[in-house]
């Protein structure tokens, strides 16, 4: 595996132990300014549209 590969699963494994821990402003801060979540399908937080944009993906994601 080269250094940057091992880097790119070093940075998803550390994400998915934040949001595990419940550290979702970690989570949400690496994400990319222009992110488009997808919700599946028979979801119940799936509103038939992308989430744009960390802030969308936070508060359409957010059970409420």
């Amino acid at each position: 595996m080269t250094q940057t590969a091992m880097t790119s699963v070093q940075l998803m494994k550390s994400l998915y132990d934040a949001f595990g821990r419940g550290d979702i402003p970690t989570v949400v801060g690496a994400m990319d300014e222009n992110i488009e979540w997808n919700e599946a399908e028979g979801s119940p937080w799936h509103p038939g549209h992308a989430f744009v944009g960390p802030q969308q993906v936070v508060e359409g994601c957010s059970p409420g």
